[in-house]
């Protein structure tokens, strides 16, 4: 976990603030598949984040009015996963809310966390073999970054990060099994 932190750090100061904010979609939209899949939290409000997220990343734009409303409801659902769902499900609102807020403050300390969530999201969907989901998401955060770094302003979109790695990834192809 040492090693990703430090390559984080190493990298992400490199990346433009849209390519950073597209690195953390990409997060997002790895877990988004949780929500799908459990059928706990209505998929429309964090598919408007992921929306407004892939917006700004195209055109560099976003309506604040827009983002301030779906913001506020993120957090209030966040909330409600917390009380009411299984970790998986609010770590996975958590991560997508994590990489909404990279719109607004694309900075370094702010993306950082967007991939830390993902991997507990990944952890608390498997929990027999937690070892195997963190390591898996470690090397596909990995060659995320990897792949980030060869991006430009003016061809990044979320949804390029979509074909890394196993998609969907084995722990929740495995956890969907249950």
């Amino acid at each position: 976990m040492q090693q990703l932190q430090d390559v984080l750090q190493n990298t992400l100061p490199n990346l433009s603030p849209r390519v950073r904010v597209a690195f953390a979609g990409g997060c997002a939209r790895r877990v988004f598949d949780i929500l799908l899949v459990t059928n706990l939290i209505p998929p429309d409000l964090p598919g408007q984040a992921l929306v407004i997220l892939t917006k700004y990343v195209v055109d560099g734009e976003f309506s604040a009015d827009e983002f301030n409303h779906v913001k506020d409801n993120l957090g209030q659902l966040i909330d409600e996963a917390q009380e009411q769902y299984d970790d998986e499900v609010y770590y996975a609102m958590r991560t997508i809310y994590e990489a909404f807020l990279c719109v607004e403050q694309p900075l370094m300390e702010v993306v950082e966390g967007v991939p830390l969530e993902l991997i507990a999201t990944a952890s608390y969907a498997l929990p027999e073999d937690a070892k195997t989901a963190e390591n898996e998401e470690i090397e596909w955060i990995l060659t995320a970054l990897e792949f980030a770094e060869m991006q430009s302003d003016d061809l990044i979109r979320a949804d390029m990060f979509d074909n890394l790695g196993a998609l969907p990834p084995r722990w929740l192809l495995q956890w969907e099994i249950r």
